[in-house]
């Protein structure tokens, strides 16, 4: 999956919740929760030796902070 929605599902569980520790147990759920639905990658396959692939997950990376 994107990282994207996977950082923005953190973000806003920490921001909602004052524990710690239940923010890293809920983030850390909701991150297989999101797996669970269907998706797509935009790589079937890493290769950090492609500048498109790093390209694509900078991208993916500064979008979702």
């Amino acid at each position: 999956m994107i990282i994207t929605p996977h950082m923005l599902v953190g973000a806003a569980i920490g921001a909602r919740v004052r524990n710690i520790w239940l923010v890293f147990i809920l983030a850390w759920l909701s991150h297989y929760l999101l797996d669970f639905l269907p998706h797509w990658d935009y790589l079937d396959a890493i290769d950090i030796a492609n500048p498109d692939h790093l390209l694509k997950m900078g991208l993916d990376f500064i979008i979702g902070i």
